[in-house]
């Protein structure tokens, strides 16, 4: 069963600070390089946006759940005969293990049993998805939480934390990916009969772009995502909208190969649809988007939720998906 905490939901990512609780929301943008590859890169000043959205919103609970942006999160599906919770802790952080490019104390390794199977011989399995995630990563966030004056209470990373929200408001969206678009970078995650299935994620996002000419052109990174947003992306004359096209057919491309491989492996499944979210996935970028996917039905994740979740100028799926959990 999924429970709805009744706490305040953070989530922190490189376009800004949002909080959730209730009818109550707040969005605090942050610069560009605050977060950067979904690592904090100053605690002060993620620390000083959490209070102004907080003080915007008029919340003045301290209790938080905090959701993670993608990036180095690492999610497997192991399979392990019925045993006791101890043991099975045990065997899930040797098996984990295997997979992770540092020691495993180095990672938050956390688990949920998704399904108990029954073998033919009567005996029972448990199929159960394991996540591991830098404990340096974990610990910025929490430690940015704490110098607004929080206290965090569940820590979720946006890919666990989202299939949980849908299938807790939306259990018939079952085959589906959701793209998450931030300024540094895009995360296409699949689901599939409602779990986590696989990921793909794009280090680079729009701030990058920007940054990137802005240095070619000796100007500021604000003014080329200004001029950008005019820009015509349409029209290959235009230098700006060219190098914006350019980039959002990249995320075009890898969506496609995404997924034509979950469809490939859930031939009785196929996708539904693809649902984007974050600050990046504005309705121009997404209109731009559903011109290139014509076989993939595209959509905004926030449309979606609109009964359920709270409304908002900025993007509060992150926030919103920290308050639910398994019990």
């Amino acid at each position: 069963m999924i429970k709805q905490e009744n706490l305040m939901g953070l989530h922190i990512s490189a376009d800004g600070v949002s909080v959730v609780r209730g009818a109550q929301t707040g969005f605090a943008p942050l610069m560009m390089g605050v977060v950067q590859d979904s690592r904090v890169k100053s605690a002060t000043l993620v620390a000083e946006a959490i209070r102004q959205a907080r003080k915007d919103a008029h919340i003045s609970a301290t209790q938080c759940a905090l959701c993670l942006s993608c990036g180095e999160t690492i999610i497997r599906y192991f399979t392990f005969p019925d045993m006791a919770p101890a043991l099975l802790r045990e065997n899930v952080r040797g098996e984990i293990a295997g997979y992770l490019p540092m020691g495993a104390e180095q990672y938050v390794i956390d688990y949920r049993v998704v399904e108990e199977q029954t073998t033919e011989q009567g005996s029972v399995n448990l199929r159960v998805m394991v996540t591991a995630v830098q404990r340096q990563r974990v610990e910025e966030a929490v430690e940015c939480a704490k110098a607004a004056g929080l206290r965090v209470k569940i820590v979720d990373v946006i890919e666990n934390a989202l299939g949980k929200l849908m299938r807790s408001v939306r259990p018939e969206l079952r085959d589906y990916l959701a793209v998450q678009m931030t300024g540094d970078g895009v995360s296409i995650l699949a689901y599939s009969a409602g779990q986590f299935f696989i990921s793909r994620m794009l280090p680079n996002g729009m701030f990058d772009l920007y940054g990137t000419i802005a240095q070619e052109e000796n100007t500021d990174a604000g003014l080329v995502q200004k001029n950008a947003e005019h820009a015509d992306w349409n029209n290959a004359e235009d230098p700006l909208g060219r190098r914006v096209a350019f980039y959002l057919d990249e995320v075009v491309s890898e969506i496609t190969r995404l997924s034509d491989y979950v469809n490939s492996r859930h031939a009785q499944s196929p996708l539904r649809a693809a649902y984007f979210f974050g600050d990046q996935a504005t309705p121009r970028v997404v209109q731009y988007l559903r011109q290139k996917l014509p076989a993939l039905p595209v959509r905004i994740l926030a449309e979606e939720l609109a009964q359920a979740a709270p409304q908002s100028t900025a993007d509060m799926t992150g926030a919103f998906a920290a308050l639910f959990r398994e019990v």
